[in-house]
């Protein structure tokens, strides 16, 4: 039961810190090429967080 508890915390922990890591650097883009992928500026969070 713990055991399980803590690998699905552990999980969620490396998810946030993946994907807060994955917005720092498409946010440290510029708009050129942020937009030669597909991307504005504005989508970056939404796109990463997917909401």
């Amino acid at each position: 039961m713990v055991p399980d508890f803590l690998t699905r915390v552990s999980s969620r922990v490396v998810n946030y810190v993946s994907r807060s890591r994955a917005e720092r650097q498409l946010q440290a883009l510029d708009d050129r090429l942020l937009a030669d992928i597909g991307m504005r500026r504005s989508e970056i969070h939404r796109m990463v967080w997917g909401n």
